[in-house]
């Protein structure tokens, strides 16, 4: 305001800068992470255009969310030198930007547990062909090690999560504090994994304020909490093969739970905006998946490949267009 004044145009054009900043450091992440640049361009490119990401951008006050994000992102490019080279510098810029992502918005609470799925993919910092050996001593002391090298930032947020909860609780949302119960507000939280799912893989009829369910299926939930359990399961068996799988659910897992209502701090069933970053797990599990297919298949394969990924991102690209249109007035 200090710059533009109340010119929303002006406004429209930062957030929209910041996006596309977050987008090119996806693709610095994975491409530095993993050395895969043809996978890393395809889930910055799909983070970019896709359609529940219109709400972040063209909503201006979610700019925090976009800070964010650009600061996680950061953090994770600093994490990604520092494990190639452990010193106190890498590790304090690793800091000063979980720092900044926290000031910008609490949601960064979940970067140092990211950081330990990163740690099993890309960075193999854990012997992926025995992580469903529990007792396996070489397993065990790598996890110690890496739990002990995050305990800073674990109490870190820690600490702002605690204050986040404080100050909530005293002010515009106290009134919804505690008023459903803990085992409820979970039972909500395990259909909501599957509700972004599907709009993360058919992003139609998005809007900015979704109801929240009257009546909460215990079958439904129970069935989705298997199907859940059993694709963790089934990530960690095969993580020595296809160990971007498990990182990936684990990234989309994570990040997404601080916003699902577990810790009732207001009346938000789902949100587009939430999804900023979770998406990015998913993208990865697709991309990385592609790729394999991509290299193992013939010259007329590749083009195939290509071509589909090439209309999804062009179909999205549309979709986020007409999406932008359900934000023109308020």
């Amino acid at each position: 305001v200090e710059f533009f004044g109340l010119d929303a145009g002006r406004h429209h054009l930062v957030n929209l800068a910041i996006h596309l900043a977050n987008s090119l450091l996806v693709f610095f992440f994975l491409r530095m992470a993993s050395g895969k640049e043809g996978a890393s361009f395809a889930v910055a490119a799909l983070f970019a255009v896709h359609p529940m990401h219109v709400e972040s951008v063209a909503w201006i006050s979610e700019r925090k969310g976009l800070l964010a994000a650009f600061f996680w992102l950061l953090g994770l490019i600093a994490y990604a030198r520092y494990q190639r080279s452990p010193n106190w510098v890498g590790y304090l810029g690793v800091t000063a930007a979980l720092v900044a992502a926290l000031f910008s918005k609490p949601v960064a609470v979940t970067f140092p547990i990211v950081l330990l799925a990163l740690d099993i993919w890309p960075f193999s910092r854990l012997p992926t062909d025995r992580l469903w050996r529990w007792r396996d001593p070489e397993l065990r002391a790598a996890a110690r090690g890496l739990i002990l090298e995050k305990v800073p930032w674990l109490l870190l947020v820690a600490g702002f999560a605690l204050l986040t909860i404080v100050v909530q609780a005293r002010g515009s949302h106290s009134a919804y504090i505690d008023q459903d119960p803990l085992l409820l507000r979970s039972l909500a939280a395990i259909p909501a994994y599957g509700d972004y799912l599907i709009r993360t893989f058919w992003p139609t009829s998005l809007i900015p304020d979704y109801p929240e369910p009257t009546v909460i299926s215990l079958w439904k939930a129970f069935g989705l909490s298997l199907a859940g359990l059993g694709l963790t399961v089934l990530a960690v068996r095969f993580a020595g093969r296809f160990p971007w799988i498990l990182s990936g659910w684990l990234w989309f897992l994570i990040v997404l739970l601080p916003t699902l209502g577990v810790v009732d701090l207001g009346r938000v069933y789902t949100a587009d905006r939430y999804m900023y970053l979770p998406i990015i797990g998913v993208f990865v599990i697709i991309c990385w998946g592609g790729q394999a297919f991509y290299e193992a298949a013939s010259r007329r394969g590749q083009l195939l490949i290509a071509a589909c990924g090439l209309a999804v991102v062009l179909g999205f690209g549309c979709m986020s267009r007409s999406q932008v249109a359900v934000w023109s007035d308020s």
